[in-house]
């Protein structure tokens, strides 16, 4: 998805992506494939999450956090959040 929002090609998020494929061997290149009969659209990274709050369960030995999930395609990409990174210093 990176190359494809670089330039040349420039696309935007959820733009439509239509896909075709070819090989080549030592003879030279074959024809190529049907277009993709799935539609493809082009994604991003996550959206810049929220603050993180304290949670109600806090105590002198414990870290509770809280935060807003990415739910809407905009904010996740157009692609399952797999995980989040907590950091704290």
């Amino acid at each position: 998805m990176t190359v494809l929002r670089a330039s040349p090609f420039n696309l935007i998020f959820e733009e439509y992506v239509v896909v075709k494929v070819r090989a080549k061997n030592h003879l030279g290149w074959g024809p190529y494939s049907s277009p993709n009969a799935l539609v493809t659209q082009i994604e991003n990274e996550p959206a810049q999450m929220g603050l993180v709050r304290r949670g109600p369960l806090t105590s002198t030995t414990i870290i509770d956090v809280m935060w807003d999930q990415l739910i809407s395609s905009m904010q996740t990409g157009n692609s399952p959040i797999r995980s989040y990174n907590l950091e704290w210093d």
